[in-house]
């Protein structure tokens, strides 16, 4: 199979591990490369990552999955807030998020799956105000994602919970209209004594 121009992407067989690859330079220099373990399957990959490069797309690593990137987010954010506030993002995380949404791969998360997720919530009885808080969680840390290139847009921003958690007490924050988020979105850490209170069997 010839090779192309790097502005096509140049695709070659790699002896070494017994594949294809094509070889991708984006605009920042770096090079991306994509795998297959024939030159036709390599090829019909090549359109769409040449595309991504055009619109400016990142590219993810494919090992990167929602737990792994929570996970790296709620390390990173501990030193900018107080302890109190870590343990709830944590917990949320760890006990409620990531056993749901974590084995999805960063770039697949679909604001589907977190609607779903939430719906679970629901159907589990936990209070309007407890989905408030794993949304705000979900939406701060894939904002993170945004912001490091890892993921295009925040599809938690997309999603929009009922009128029904805009009356359960919460305190809805100032939103500017760039947000996309809903109306009834809380960036308040959720108190310890409510999560011992949704689940009394969590070691919170």
């Amino acid at each position: 199979m010839p090779k192309r121009g790097n502005t096509e992407g140049s695709i070659y067989f790699q002896t070494s591990k017994q594949r294809w690859v094509a070889a991708i330079t984006q605009e920042d220099g770096r090079r991306k490369w994509i795998y297959a373990p024939t030159g036709e399957q390599v090829a019909a990959k090549l359109p769409a990552a040449l595309v991504q490069v055009q619109r400016g797309i990142p590219f993810t690593p494919e090992t990167l999955t929602v737990g792994k990137h929570l996970g790296n987010w709620v390390v990173g954010v501990r030193p900018s807030v107080r302890p109190k506030t870590y343990r709830s993002y944590e917990q949320l995380v760890r006990v409620h998020i990531t056993p749901a949404l974590g084995k999805i791969r960063l770039v697949k998360l679909q604001k589907t799956d977190i609607e779903r997720f939430l719906a679970q919530h629901e159907q589990a009885g936990s209070s309007p105000r407890t989905r408030q808080y794993l949304l705000a969680v979900l939406r701060m840390a894939l904002k993170s994602a945004v912001e490091e290139q890892l993921v295009f847009r925040n599809v938690a921003s997309l999603v929009i919970l009922g009128q029904d958690c805009c009356k359960s007490g919460g305190v809805a924050p100032a939103v500017r209209p760039t947000d996309r988020v809903s109306e009834c979105d809380t960036r308040i850490p959720l108190p310890l004594k409510i999560m011992r209170r949704q689940w009394p069997d969590s070691r919170f």
